[in-house]
C-alpha cells in the first residue's frame, strides 16, 4: 500500500465526503491517480499489479477506459484508499427503503433498463459513468426531505458496517471465489469448456483445494483483461502454443 498521508481517518472521510458529493467518478478517480504517481513515484504496470489487474491496464485508464465500480474499487484499494463501491450500493438500497419504489421502476427511469438494480444485486458490477447516472436520478426525483433521510441511513450504516471492519472491501456484487459453475454463468461459457481450459491450459488462473476447483475473480477480470481486443484483426496476447484457446483460435481462421 502507498497511503497519500499518515491521517487515515482524514483520508477516509475526504474520499467518502468527496464521493458524495462528485458527479464525474471517472475522471476524479483518474485525477487522484495521476496525483498519487506524482506523490509515490510507482510505476504505471506496478499499480496496475496492486489492483490485480493486467500491466497495461492503469495507462489505459487515464487514457479514458471506463472502470467498472468493483475495479475502482481495487484501484482506490492497492493505493491504500477506502472503497467507494459500499457507498453506492447502500443508497441504492436506501433510496428503496425511503421512497417504496420497486427495483424495476429506479432502472427504467433512470437508465432505461428495468433489470438494472435486479442485477447489481445480483453481482453485476455497472461502470462508473452508469453509478454517475443512478446517483443524479436518485437526487433528482427524491425530495429534500427524503435525500436526508437516504443519507443519514447510509451515514448510519456504513459506520457500522466500519466498526465491523467490513468497509475496507471492494464492492463486487459477487464471492471473491466462483466455482466452476458460477464462473461459467458469469462468463456465458459451458463447464466443459473451462475444464478443458484447465487441462490444457489458456484459461484463468485456478486453485485446488481437494476436489474442489476455486476461482478468485481477481485474476478473472485480469484473464478477460488480457483478451480485449480493438478489432477482429487485432491478435491480441497469443495464447499458449497447443492449448485449447490456440485450437479455437485457429479453428475460428479456418471458417
Amino acid at each position: 500500500m502507498y497511503p497519500f498521508s499518515e491521517d487515515r481517518g482524514l483520508i477516509e472521510t475526504y474520499v467518502l465526503t468527496m464521493f458524495a458529493a462528485m458527479t464525474d467518478t471517472a475522471q476524479t478517480l483518474r485525477d487522484m491517480v495521476r496525483e498519487f504517481l506524482n506523490l509515490t513515484g510507482i510505476a504505471l504496470s506496478r499499480l496496475s499489479k496492486l489492483s490485480d489487474r493486467s500491466p497495461g491496464y492503469i495507462a489505459r485508464f487515464l487514457k479514458g477506459r471506463m472502470p467498472r465500480l468493483d475495479t475502482a474499487d481495487f484501484v482506490l484499494k492497492a493505493m491504500g484508499l477506502p472503497p467507494i463501491g459500499p457507498r453506492f450500493l447502500q443508497e441504492v438500497r436506501e433510496y428503496f427503503n425511503v421512497t417504496g419504489a420497486n427495483r424495476s421502476y429506479l432502472g427504467q427511469e433512470a437508465l432505461q433498463d428495468p433489470s438494472f438494480v435486479t442485477e447489481f444485486f445480483n453481482g453485476r458490477s455497472p461502470e462508473l459513468c452508469t453509478v454517475d447516472r443512478v446517483r443524479e436520478w436518485i437526487q433528482k426525483s427524491t425530495n429534500a426531505a427524503e435525500r436526508r433521510k437516504i443519507e443519514t441511513a447510509v451515514s448510519a450504516a456504513l459506520s457500522s458496517s466500519q466498526d465491523a471492519g467490513g468497509a475496507g472491501q471492494p464492492v463486487t456484487g459477487t464471492p471473491l471465489f466462483l466455482d466452476t459453475k458460477e464462473l461459467a454463468s458469469l462468463l456465458n461459457v459451458s463447464e466443459q469448456t473451462l475444464c478443458r481450459y484447465r487441462c490444457d491450459g489458456g484459461g484463468p488462473e485456478f486453485h485446488k483445494l481437494g476436489r474442489s476447483v476455486r476461482y478468485a475473480r481477481p485474476k478473472v477480470d485480469v484473464w478477460l483483461a488480457e483478451r480485449n481486443r480493438s478489432s477482429t484483426s487485432d491478435p491480441g496476447e497469443e495464447p499458449p502454443e497447443g492449448s485449447s484457446e490456440a485450437s479455437e483460435d485457429s479453428a475460428e481462421d479456418e471458417q
